[in-house]
Order: C-alpha cells, then structure tokens, then sequence
C-alpha cells in the first residue's frame, strides 16, 4: 500500500480541466482508502490452530459443552459463570488445543481475562504445546471484579515465543509492547463470542512496520458477575476449598454435610491471604453456631488448624471463641462421607481407656499405664475392681475394641502422630496404624488387628501429636478408617501443660450427659483462654509466628522475651489454645450416660416476667446430693440467645455459645437439695 500510494503522488496531473484533475484525485483517494480497508481484510488462511473447552470446576460449579454430532454445524456454546461482586473464581478448566503448525514451532498457551490491569492478569497454561491435538487442564485462581457485568475468561495459543507476545498482541519477530500492541484482554466481546463456534479469530499483531494479521487459537467463558448480597445468618455454615470443592469426591461430602444440617455452603482458600480475609469476612456475617470444615487430610497442617481457631474467634469483638467448630476428614473423601453421615447422637455407656478409672461411666474398662497388665474394669452397678492380667494388655486391649463395643476411647501417655504407646512408666506395647488399618503390637513382637463398626469417639486427653493427621499411616485416620470412630480429638503437637485435653475430658465426664464432646472441646478453649485474659489481656490476644508451632522449645524462648511475667503454665495455655483439633461433626452429640450424679442440673431460661429488648435471663442451679466439683459450671446458651454478664459479676464469662460460671463467682461446694439462682443479662439476637 505505501508503494502505490508513492506511485500515485508522483504521477503528473493535466494542467487543464481542474474538475477532471480534482476527480482523479478523488478516485485515488477513495482507491486508496478501498485498497487499505481491503488489505485490512485480507486474512491469512487458517493454519489449523484452535482452543475448545471441554468443560470447568470452578468454584464447585462443574460446567460442560455438548459435543455436535458428526455433520451437525456446532451452536455458539459458550460457558458461563456467576460469581457475586468480590467473590474469589478458583478451579480447573479442560482445554483441547489443536497445534496444525509445523513441529518446530513454539506455541505456548496463555490465559487472561478482560477485567483488571492486562499487564498482570495474564498467566502461563503452557510454555508451549505439541502439533495436533493436545489436552491441558488449566488453573483458575481470580478475585471477580467489584463491579457487576458481562466478563470473559480467555484461552489463547500462536506460534508465538512467550504468553507476553500473547496477551499484548506482539508479533512474535518484537518484545512484548503493552503500549503498541493489540492486547488480548481488550477483544471485544462480540468477537471473542464469535470464537465459540471455531475455536479461532483473526488478530492483528503489532510489527515495527505496522499491524500484521494472524491466526489466534482462542476459547472463552463467560463470567457474569452479580451485585454481592448480603449475607443472611446461618446455623451451620459448612466451608471447603476450592480444590476440594472441585474433586466430585469431596464436593459430595459437603453437599451431604449441608442437605442433613440445612447449611450454607462457601467454597473458600486458607492458603492464600486473599482467600484467608474472604473466608474471615464470611464468618463475621454468617455468625454460625456450628462451623464444619470439610478437608482431605493432607490440606490439615497445623498453621491451618489455628487458622480456623482464631477465625472462629473473630466473629464478634469478644476474646473468645463464637461456634463449635471441627474438621470432617479421612484416608480419602468415602471415609470423610462416612462421618457426614453418621449417627446424630452416640450415647456413651461403655468406656475403653488407657488412662484413669472407669468410675463415672456406665461401664467399662481401662488399661493402666503405670503398670503393667493392671486394669480397672467396672461393670453395670457395681463398683469397680481392680485386676492383673497377662503381659502389658496390648492384645487384651485390641480385643475389647474389636469385640467389646466400647463407645469412647480415653488415651494418654506418649505418642507420635503414626503410635499410641501403652505403657508410660513400663516399655509397653503401642497402637500403630499400618495402611488405614489399627493394630496392636505387642513387646514380643505379636500383632493384632483392630477391626470395629460400632460407632464411638477417642479423646486423646494426654497424647501429643496424635490429632496430627497429615501422615497418611496416622492413627486418627486409621481409627475414623477402620475402627468405627466418628470424632476424634487431639493435639497436632506436642504439649506439656495439657489443659485442652485433660479440661475437656474434665468437662466432658463431669457432666454427665449436660455437655456433648464437642461443646466440651469448645468449652475447655473458651476456659483456657479465660486464663489467659484474667492474666493479661495481651497475652491472650497473642499471635505468634507460624514456624514457631514446630519448635516449642524456641516458642517458649520468644514467649519469655515478650511476656517476661508469664508462668510455664499461661505459656502452656498459649501454646494449647489453638493446638487441639475435633474431628468430626459437631452435631453429633457423644453424651456420657449418667453414672454418677456429679454435676447440678442446671436449667437456662429466661424471666417470665422479662419485658423490652434488653432481658433478665436466670440459670437454675440444683444438686441432687452433696457434691464438690472439680471444674467451673458452665451451660450452652440456646441458639437465639446473646448474653452478657450482669455488670460488677466478676467471675462470669459469656462467650457467644456459653456461659461459664468460675469457682471464683460460683463455689464448687453444694449441699444436698441445695438450689441457686444466677442472673445476667441477654442482649437482643440478632435475626438467622
């Protein structure tokens, strides 16, 4: 065009009949003008270069293309997601990428969308693809944009040298221009829809002498972004990650999780700071009472456990905790749907322990680990006896889990995340797991395999590190596996002070079927932060660098340089509060069957005579027989419930969930027949 165009300059104009000149100046202009709108659409033939999408996860919302039968001309078919204002885009998306080029061509394939700075919103799907046909599995992991629309997801591929060349419509022959280039995230949408019927478009490229036109292999979705709700309250809130969320697996148990508890669902990220603060915010507007976390159990680390921690904790402005809260897992997803749908309640009469007396249940057994081959064993109404057996009991022990039925497991004494050794002052024999399965390995080297159905639960009161379960061969994995244990509860490090553990055994047996195992759990947190507050409020509110969870010999040495005044035992409570994990659905009630009466009943209601938004709420206290607890009184609040302490009652602690009565507001002393009336206050709740 720039010859001819010097061509026609050149060429002589008659001196005579202006109008004939100015006519055939008016034909070379609009020759001109026709022939550059016709080199414009001279197109370069197509070299056989195409992307389809085969179908998407994203966000838990699987998405697929129907494939045109054999002669049947394809519809425009283009996938679309929505996605509130804000909301975090995560998943997979399956591509067919056809290469038609010659085999020394590179072709890498990038991805971008049309929202967002183009500089940064592109990726690499791949550095380069083979000739012919070639399926890639590209990762999503967007923050949809504030404002609502029509946006698109882009797949592009060319002979190009690098995904830059791509995504700023650089010819390949110059370094990436985001200046001068046609960029791929500025297509216009009517185009980039057209390239759902041919998986291909025209594209002009930006060469030092001007636009160049080229193939561009490209598919697209649409991303419809919606005007962010607000969130409505919620009972139960159940929370998974997007890479779970996209594995049909997984995404079954949290969708069974959420149909038995009519729960909302979130597909969220603890492993990025963006998906971390999403998943925070939603917390603070759904306001659950009960939190389920569905995970595979290589996802668990520690550094996520305490995540969860101390969001449960920021619900509300308060110190403590604001909903029970546990993690659903398992060897794989079939064994985590096992526990989605477990029994809603596990009365707890028989009990199988290795620590401690069976004197507060129904019945049971425990296995001593101060000597060996001495148990305690106590059947229904009678007292307990005590007896020697053979050898250390490992094997005895195997067969009362097997074959005996019992409906909690109590442990204490060493362990490892992958062990539980039996003898603490005797070398003893251990509970190990070997490939899912539980087994009981004697001193001599005997074996016996642990195979149960019948549902129960393990609190690991005393254990270190065996609430640890990212080892496949964990021994929580193998008892959730293999031996019909539907919660589980434990340390994932390990601990020297043992206030979670030994408090919620506390809470849990000397309630004698007030408080359920998970809000036992939920309770002894709520009493270990307590400590803490009472001590120094800046200790409670301590955070501490993630690398410090590995190390607590390092843990205590920072720890004494920031709180100089703070004992061993605050520390150990520090160092507990966020370290102590419940597996398993927390609506699950595991309840001890009265054996004793060691607890006051305790009723919560509120005053009949109660007016106004603000009321008078009155905790009934009554004991049977003389009785001297050995922990603080406590009682769950109703879900519509919001209390705070009357003012001036020191000694009464109101989490969101509970109210916790210390000695130092309630005696532990209480005479038979004796009754006692507690008052606070409950604040409007706010609407579900």
């Amino acid at each position: 065009m720039i010859a001819l165009e010097r061509q026609m300059k050149t060429k002589p104009t008659p001196r005579s009949g202006r109008a004939a000149g100015s006519a055939i100046q008016g034909v070379a202009v609009l020759l001109l003008t026709s022939l550059a709108s016709h080199a414009q659409e001279v197109l370069p033939e197509w070299n056989g270069n195409a992307i389809k999408i085969l179908g998407a996860r994203l966000n838990g919302q699987k998405l697929s293309l129907t494939t045109p039968a054999e002669g049947e001309q394809p519809e425009l078919s283009i996938p679309t997601l929505r996605v509130a204002a804000g909301e975090s885009i995560q998943g997979e998306v399956e591509l067919m990428v056809s290469n038609g080029m010659h085999a020394g061509a590179v072709a890498p394939v990038a991805a971008t969308v049309t929202f967002g700075d183009p500089r940064r919103s592109f990726w690499t799907v791949a550095w380069s693809t083979a000739v012919g046909d070639q399926r890639h599995s590209a990762r999503v992991d967007l923050r949809a944009p504030t404002k609502p629309g029509r946006w698109h997801l882009l797949f592009a591929m060319s002979g190009s040298y690098n995904v830059e060349q791509i995504a700023s419509g650089t010819h390949p022959g110059m370094q990436a221009s985001w200046d001068k280039g046609s960029l791929l995230a500025r297509i216009p949408a009517e185009k980039l829809e057209s390239a759902g019927k041919t998986g291909w478009i025209t594209h002009p490229l930006w060469h030092a002498d001007g636009m160049r036109m080229s193939i561009l292999a490209l598919a697209t979705m649409c991303i419809e972004v919606t005007p962010a709700a607000p969130v409505s309250k919620t009972s139960t809130l159940i929370c998974i990650d997007h890479e779970s969320a996209n594995s049909d697996a997984w995404h079954h148990v949290a969708d069974t999780l959420q149909r038995r508890h009519n729960a909302r669902l979130f597909v969220g990220d603890v492993h990025t700071s963006l998906g971390r603060e999403a998943i925070r915010t939603m917390l603070r507007a759904a306001a659950p009472d009960v939190l389920i976390v569905v995970a595979p159990h290589d996802t668990i680390t520690r550094n996520m456990v305490a995540f969860w921690h101390k969001a449960t904790r920021a619900i509300n402005a308060d110190p403590f905790g604001d909903c029970l809260w546990g993690i659903v897992t398992g060897l794989d997803a079939q064994d985590a749907l096992r526990s989605a749908n477990g029994p809603a309640e596990i009365n707890v009469k028989r009990l199988l322990a290795g620590t401690g007396t069976p004197d507060d249940f129904v019945e049971g057994i425990t296995f001593s680990e101060g000597e060996a081959g001495v148990r305690r064993v106590k059947q229904r109404g009678k007292e307990t006896v005590t007896l020697s057996g053979r050898g250390d009991g490992t094997l005895d022990f195997a067969l009362e889990f097997s074959h005996g039925q019992p409906d909690a497991i109590i442990t204490s004494g060493h362990a490892t995340e992958r062990d539980w050794q039996m003898g603490f002052r005797f070398p003893g024999g251990q509970i190990v797991s070997d490939e899912g399965v539980l087994n009981a390995r004697a001193p001599d080297g005997v074996t016996a395999r642990i195979l149960s159905s019948h549902p129960k639960v393990w609190l690991a009161a005393g254990n270190c590190l065996i609430g640890h379960v990212v080892p496949r061969d964990s021994v929580a994995l193998a008892s959730m596996f293999s031996a019909g244990v539907h919660q589980f509860a434990g340390y994932n490090v390990v601990t020297w002070r043992g206030f979670m553990g030994w408090k919620t055994r506390e809470l849990w047996v000397e309630s004698q079927g007030r408080l359920s195992l998970a809000e036992s759990a939920y309770i002894a947190n709520q009493l270990c932060i307590a400590e803490l507050v009472e001590a120094d409020p800046q200790l409670a509110a301590a955070t501490f660098d993630d690398a410090l969870r590995e190390d607590p010999e390092r843990f205590l040495r920072v720890m004494h340089e920031r709180f100089p005044h703070a004992s061993q035992e605050l520390l150990g409570n520090l160092w507990d509060r966020d370290a102590f994990v419940f597996y398993g659905d927390p609506h699950c009630r595991a309840l001890v069957e009265r054996g004793t009466d060691l607890w006051p009943s305790v009723l919560v209601r509120r005053h009949p005579e109660a007016k106004g938004a603000t009321v008078q709420v009155e905790l009934h206290i009554r004991a049977k027989k003389a009785v001297r607890m050995s922990t603080a009184l406590t009682a769950m609040l109703p879900h519509d419930m919001i209390a705070r302490p009357v003012p001036g009652a020191e000694g009464v602690i109101c989490t969101r969930r509970a109210v916790l009565l210390t000695p130092s507001f309630n005696p532990l002393d209480y005479a038979s027949g004796e009754e006692r009336m507690i008052y606070w206050i409950e604040e409007p709740a706010l609407s579900k």
